[in-house]
């Protein structure tokens, strides 16, 4: 599984080659978990994704670099503001 880490959230992902049904799964965490030596998250988006869903990969990416985006995902205290907010744009 290869991964991807960007400002306290960890996107790991499969190869596409291996994906039997597209889904994209999400925890925010109470504590920030280790994902590698020195590097903290809160959030984790676990991505399995087809080669030809490459638009809702950019869609999550634009999304997870919006600071304040960010900061509402992180506050999200329940599952339908967290839908919401990565659901808005």
């Amino acid at each position: 599984m290869a991964q991807s880490v960007f400002k306290d959230i960890a996107l790991p992902h499969g190869n596409p080659e291996y994906i039997i049904k597209p889904s994209i799964a999400a925890m925010t965490l109470t504590k920030p978990l280790m994902w590698y030596p020195g590097y903290y998250v809160t959030t984790i988006f676990m991505l399995a994704l087809k080669q030809y869903q490459k638009s809702e990969f950019k869609k999550l990416y634009f999304l997870l670099n919006d600071e304040a985006t960010l900061q509402t995902i992180k506050a999200s205290s329940d599952i339908e503001t967290f839908m919401a907010c990565i659901t808005q744009k």
